[in-house]
Order: structure tokens, then C-alpha cells, then sequence
């Protein structure tokens, strides 16, 4: 998990409300590699800009079964892909990428699936196998599930939150690159009030000095 990630969901909220760069390449990629890898900030724009129907796998790449699972989804995101379904397969490995749209979608456990779809989402709980993804797409049985409406994007206590939680966390990477960028932050606010400080004193002084050039005219 990497703190730059956190900065980087900050950026998706300040865009100027387009597809990401980042997303967009993968698309016009996607006829030859049908099966996308998406990062965080990447859902998070999915979430908020995107009008095509998606299909998110959520899984950690360290878990002793995923290769089969990845291999499987690559099967079925090409399949779908020849016979021109128009839906979009990613796939986000949340041991390389932090949590926040994890976390957004009030999702609990992995590996899962979830269909994206005009502003609502599909939580979809059944097996992840070919198969069954496959009859999920093609048959759009995820209809049978609760329509959620996708979470509005997080506020800065949300973010504070994830901040935390990732402070807590047992990589200790992770761990110190966060108390440095605090350190910085605070750091910077502490210059910038001193400067403040100086600004309004010399001010001050001028003014006081003013006041003392009139009294003597």
C-alpha cells in the first residue's frame, strides 16, 4: 500500500471531471487486453465519470488461489470481448493498491465482484468461477441483486480515516512514509504561520509608524 495512492484520490475529486489519462489508455487498449488492471484511483473516476457498465474484481494477488482465479477472468473477459458484450472487465489487487474504493463501496470481504452501472452498483455474492461469471453477463442475473446507489466521494474526515487507518497499519513502510508526509504538513504550516506572523508584525510597524508621522505633522 503506498501513500502516494491517498494524494492520488484527492487529484481524481479535483479533475476536471473527465476520464483519467491512465483509464482512458487502457481502454483504447482493451481489444487486445481485454481484462484491465485497475488502480484505486481509477475506480474512484469509474465511479464518479464513467456511463459504460463495468465489472469490478476486488481480490489480493497473495492469496494461494487468485492465479486461477485471474487466469479464469481472462478467459471470460476475452470471450466477452469477441463477442462484443459491451461491458468493461477490471480487475483491482488490493495488496498492490490501498483500500479507499474498497472502502467507498462498503465492501468487507475479498476476492468479490461487483457490476457498475449508471450511477448504482451490484454487489454480486455468488462464485467467481468462469461459469458463473459468464451466466452473470450474459444473462444479466446481477439485476437479481440490491441496486445500490454508489457512495458520494469522500469528504476530508473520510480521508482522515483511510489516513489513519493506514498509520495502523502493520507495513511498516507504509507506516513511515505517513509520519514523514505529517511531519511535512505540519512542518510547512508552522513556516507558513511564522511567516504570517512576521507579514502582519511589520505591518503593524508601518502603520504604527504612520500613525506617528501624522501626530507630528
Amino acid at each position: 500500500m503506498n501513500f502516494l495512492f491517498y494524494l492520488a484520490i484527492l487529484l481524481v475529486y479535483l479533475s476536471s471531471g473527465e476520464i483519467l489519462p491512465s483509464l482512458a489508455k487502457k481502454l483504447k487498449q482493451k481489444q487486445s487486453s481485454p481484462l484491465l488492471e485497475l488502480i484505486d484511483k481509477e475506480v474512484h473516476n469509474i465511479l464518479e465519470k464513467s456511463k459504460d457498465e463495468w465489472l469490478v474484481l476486488f481480490y489480493d494477488s497473495d492469496f494461494p488461489a487468485s492465479n486461477i482465479l485471474i487466469n479464469a477472468w481472462k478467459r471470460m473477459a476475452i470471450m466477452l470481448e469477441n463477442e462484443d458484450y459491451l461491458i468493461n472487465i477490471g480487475t483491482v489487487d488490493l495488496r498492490q493498491n490501498n483500500t479507499s474504493a474498497f472502502s467507498r463501496l462498503k465492501l468487507y470481504r475479498f476476492p468479490c465482484a461487483i457490476v457498475i452501472k449508471g450511477g448504482f452498483y451490484y454487489n454480486y455474492t455468488g462464485t467467481l468461477d468462469y461459469y458463473s461469471i459468464m451466466n452473470l453477463v450474459k444473462n444479466q442475473t446481477y439485476y437479481s441483486y440490491t441496486q445500490i446507489p454508489v457512495p458520494p466521494p469522500f469528504g476530508y474526515i473520510d480521508l482522515a480515516k483511510l489516513f489513519v487507518k493506514a498509520l495502523t497499519s502493520d507495513n511498516f513502510e507504509t507506516r513511515m512514509y505517513l509520519l514523514a508526509l505529517g511531519a511535512i504538513i505540519i512542518f510547512s504550516i508552522l513556516v507558513w504561520c511564522r511567516c504570517l506572523f512576521y507579514r502582519t508584525k511589520e505591518e503593524e510597524e508601518e502603520e504604527l509608524k504612520e500613525l506617528k508621522d501624522l501626530k507630528e505633522d
